[in-house]
């Protein structure tokens, strides 16, 4: 059975199907091993062997993913939101707490797409996969998400190994994207109530170390094709971080990013 903070994650992620879904495309098993290892499956092969908790949930979400685009090679996996409009995604690529899902929750609640939550998942042809996950809501930011979501939020959870209590928004799937669409630029945010809004240029080097500190994930094994592959990729990808404190300033800069007039 698995643990209780790898338990809360499932079923607030990805909850049991129901009577009338679809026969599932493939089977995950988990496994508790001896010296406090944990055994992923699908479909009787193994994916990793691991005690760190994380690992297996990224497995979960990769193996997901695999499934829904028929195991392409990816680009890359990175720990993310995205959202889109006229057609075209900005990545949030930030560390838990920075502000990142708030952010793409408010900018939904003002007319953007849904497109992920936790991860982006970066096709070969540089195309980000959806991936809209309920959005974890944490204290500080129920306030804000509940004035833009009215009703939107679930009851608050405790979150096991974590002292918070975590709710979750559940957007609906016709503010969804159904297909993967072109990544416009990658955003690193982090909320500050004394940010200038600015939009500050990131080389790619400095880029790649934010990335690389985080969660980065670019192919196993991990070879120097891959690694120049990566490399390549996001040289040519408009990269930027801001401290953000209005959702109006941020909701113009990214409007103009996407190639739409603010409204």
């Amino acid at each position: 059975m698995p643990p209780a903070q790898l338990t809360f994650w499932l079923d607030s992620t990805l909850p049991p199907a129901g009577p009338d879904e679809a026969t599932p495309g493939a089977r995950f098993l988990i496994e508790a091993l001896a010296a406090g290892q944990w055994r992923l499956s699908i479909d009787g092969r193994e994916l990793v062997t691991t005690r760190e908790l994380e690992l297996v949930q990224g497995a979960i979400y990769q193996a997901c993913l695999d499934v829904i685009h028929h195991r392409p090679e990816w680009q890359a996996l990175i720990h993310g939101a995205a959202i889109a409009w006229a057609g075209s995604a900005i990545g949030l690529a930030a560390p838990s707490g920075s502000g990142k899902s708030t952010l793409s929750a408010l900018l939904v609640a003002r007319g953007w797409t849904y497109v992920a939550e936790d991860l982006l998942a970066i096709l070969p042809h540089g195309k980000v996969a959806p991936w809209p996950l309920p959005i974890s809501v944490k204290p500080g930011s129920v306030a804000v998400i509940s004035a833009a979501w009215p009703g939107g939020l679930g009851e608050p959870r405790a979150h096991p190994g974590k002292a918070i209590m975590a709710r979750m928004l559940h957007v609906p799937p016709d503010r969804c994207a159904t297909a993967a669409l072109p990544l416009k630029a990658l955003v690193l945010p982090r909320y500050d109530p004394d940010g200038d809004d600015a939009l500050q240029p990131l080389w790619p080097l400095h880029a790649l170390a934010r990335l690389a500190w985080d969660r980065l994930w670019i192919g196993y094994p991990l070879t120097r094709e891959r690694v120049e592959r990566f490399i390549r990729w996001l040289a040519a990808m408009p990269c930027y971080e801001i401290a953000y404190r209005r959702i109006e300033a941020i909701d113009a800069h990214f409007r103009h990013i996407a190639g739409g007039a603010h409204a």
